[in-house]
């Protein structure tokens, strides 16, 4: 059994790598991603000294400080690599409450429809309407400015996408064959949607939901940046709001605003990859355009 489940995951990530090969944008986000999370893994072995160590002020990047020094002496590239950690944890973590609240809020509004439907589209709509970045102002000025609350408020207020999305592959699913005949035999709606609707709706989702991650990095440096981020973990867009004060000191906002660039680069990249991997009629239509340059 364990050799056969073994063998089914193997296959399935095989497969999922070979779709997502079809976009070779996704393949460098991918190895840009994969690039980050081990730097974090190992930012305590790579980074030359403790991030709040403190040296020569303003010193330019040479051999000994590779990105410079802060106004205060802290080396850059050392807070850089424990700034990672950060951008990641944050834009996972906002990217999976998203996840699971558009899931939850679209699979509903799709499935039951009538009064419900109506009810929760009408707050997919205004929370649209809204702009995001406001809503987590004032969260943090209402809790303060700790990551992981700021982190829950982000995703709290991405996740109309999600299930704007959700909802539309719900509608176009619940009333095929499989699901009819799931309902005749009397399965529970719970059941149904967990074991037939989402899985078979949720790609499209989880490809939206990768875009969201780079949207909740590129927030979070935007909060940091306004002086709202936790003071307590250094940050890319920490840096940057200190950076904005010394234009002289040119290496403290070039390297960290790189660093954002690029990673909401790659995660814009593998959405896309996603997206196309994840949709068949996509896949094919793109196929087609390739042929026709043949």
């Amino acid at each position: 059994m364990g050799d056969r489940l073994t063998i089914e995951v193997r296959r399935n990530i095989e497969n999922l790598w070979h779709l997502i090969s079809f976009d070779k944008k996704s393949i460098v986000g991918l190895a840009i991603i994969l690039f980050l999370i081990l730097l974090d893994f190992f930012a305590g072995y790579i980074a030359p000294y403790h991030p709040e160590e403190l040296f020569e002020l303003f010193v330019s990047p040479n051999n000994v400080y590779l990105m410079g020094t802060d106004q205060i002496g802290r080396d850059v590239f050392s807070r850089l690599l424990h700034g990672t950690r950060v951008s990641l944890i944050f834009g996972f973590g906002a990217g999976m409450v998203a996840l699971i609240v558009g899931i939850t809020v679209g699979s509903m509004a799709g499935y039951y429809g009538g009064f419900l439907d109506d009810l929760l589209s009408r707050t997919i709509e205004m929370f649209l309407m809204i702009p995001s970045l406001f809503l987590v102002i004032l969260a943090v000025a209402l809790f303060g400015t700790n990551m992981y609350v700021s982190m829950i408020c982000v995703g709290l207020t991405v996740w109309p996408s999600n299930a704007k999305i959700m909802r539309a592959q719900v509608l176009s699913i619940k009333n095929q064959e499989y699901v009819m005949s799931a309902r005749l035999i009397g399965a529970s709606d719970f059941r149904i949607l967990v074991r037939h609707i989402i899985p078979n709706a949720i790609a499209p989702v989880i490809a939206n939901a990768t875009l969201l991650v780079g949207s909740a990095i590129l927030t979070e440096a935007a909060l940091s940046f306004l002086g709202l981020g936790d003071l307590n973990n250094p940050s890319w867009g920490q840096m940057l709001h200190y950076a904005q004060y010394y234009i002289g000191a040119w290496w403290m906002a070039l390297f960290p605003g790189l660093f954002i660039t690029v990673t909401i680069v790659a995660f814009n990249f593998l959405g896309s990859g996603l997206n196309i991997a994840l949709n068949p009629k996509l896949r094919l239509i793109l196929g087609k355009r390739e042929e026709l340059f043949v």
